[in-house]
């Protein structure tokens, strides 16, 4: 494994990422940089312990350990505050400190939740162990979404579109319904009734062995759902109205995004285009990005945004939608009310997986699609 603290030399990096307030705010609260001068990194070194390709969450402890989960190989795995590998904590498998997968992680207080499909599994983060295994009813057209405190669930159910057709493409919409459960005995303490939903693309392939391939599409309306500091967030992209839940009293409003609808713009649609031809060699790798850009199959309008991740507090980053992949990340900042503080830009391939108070955490893809996962400081 390669680990490096370094300071980049990148002329456009050079005095970090800056956010620019509203105005009001006190000089004391007048800015928030992500200081991508300094970063701590865990590379992707072909090593067991370090393939991140199928990574799950990752999370810094208070000591700046990080907890990495992985969906395949399964596992729960330690490193210490410089990025080097420590233990596993739990492996793949059935027995105790074991998982059978990770389809979803998350952390809640002190606690980091594993849902496997199978089941929930807590670890304690202060010891790194097993505290609690609840079996979960594993169906094709339910999932767990987010865990909030007191042991509860948020379960998602959606059934497949009436219209399919498996002999041709189409572009499949399907509605989800949420209810918040009791991890341990299932008793629903609230049905939060039908919010958002997921579009799927379904287009020919010349290279799957059904004939057809199918994905999530990011050029169309998507569920969103992200939770922490006690606020649970849950959006359709297609929609400039969020849900925000307090985790505590269940109490739900609704929040506008503060961003304006576009229509698509075809000189956009068409670089982009010239990208993926030019910049993605293998034919099967084109087939999805290429099929997006078809007004057959792309959302009436642009999405209100890409991404939705919650803080440490319970505010939300909300990044808009870009055309251009490779684009810089244009972030919003609302805090936990749901009031706009602020906005910045983050790195085109930083792919956010936590935002505490003094760090953000991500995951940056190379060319060849390793992963990095890289620490930045955070100042307030």
């Amino acid at each position: 494994m390669r680990l490096s603290t370094r300071i980049s030399r990148a002329a456009a990096l050079a005095t970090g990422l800056q956010l620019s307030l509203l105005a009001g705010r006190s000089e004391a609260q007048a800015s928030l940089t992500v200081d991508t001068r300094l970063r701590i990194e865990i590379k992707d070194d072909g090593a067991p312990e370090t393939d991140f390709s199928r990574l799950v969450a990752v999370h810094r402890l208070a000591d700046g350990r990080l907890v990495t989960v992985t969906a395949s190989p399964a596992a729960v795995r330690l490193f210490d505050a410089q990025g080097r590998f420590v233990k596993t904590v739990a492996r793949e498998g059935a027995g105790p400190n074991e998982i059978q997968g990770a389809l979803f992680a998350t952390v809640v207080t002190r606690d980091l939740w594993v849902y496997d499909g199978a089941h929930l599994v807590r670890f304690d983060l202060g010891t790194l162990s097993e505290t609690l295994r609840v079996p979960t009813a594993s169906a094709a057209t339910s999932h767990v979404s987010a865990v909030l405190p007191g042991e509860r669930v948020l379960q998602a159910r959606f059934a497949p579109p009436s219209t399919f057709d498996p002999t041709k493409a189409e572009r499949l919409r399907s509605d989800l319904t949420f209810r918040v459960v009791s991890a341990r005995d299932r008793v629903v303490a609230s049905d939060l009734g039908t919010i958002a939903g997921r579009t799927f693309l379904r287009i020919p392939s010349a290279t799957a062995q059904s004939g057809f391939r199918t994905s999530l599409t990011r050029f169309a309306p998507q569920l969103h759902v992200t939770s922490s500091g006690g606020t649970l967030w849950i959006g359709d992209s297609g929609s400039p109205w969020l849900r925000r839940v307090d985790a505590a009293t269940l109490r739900r409003d609704s929040i506008r995004v503060p961003i304006a609808s576009t229509e698509w713009r075809e000189a956009e649609i068409a670089a982009e285009r010239s990208r993926i031809l030019r910049e993605v060699p293998s034919a099967s790798e084109r087939e999805l990005p290429l099929a997006e850009l078809d007004p057959r199959w792309r959302g009436e309008r642009p999405p209100f945004y890409a991404q939705l991740y919650a803080d440490f507090n319970g505010g939300l980053w909300i990044e808009a939608f870009s055309v251009n992949a490779r684009a810089p990340r244009r972030v919003i900042v609302l805090d936990r009310a749901g009031r706009t503080v602020g906005q910045l830009d983050l790195p085109a391939n930083f792919e956010v997986q936590e935002i505490g108070e003094r760090h953000i955490v991500g995951v940056e893809r190379d060319a060849d699609g390793l992963r990095t996962i890289v620490v930045f400081p955070l100042r307030r």
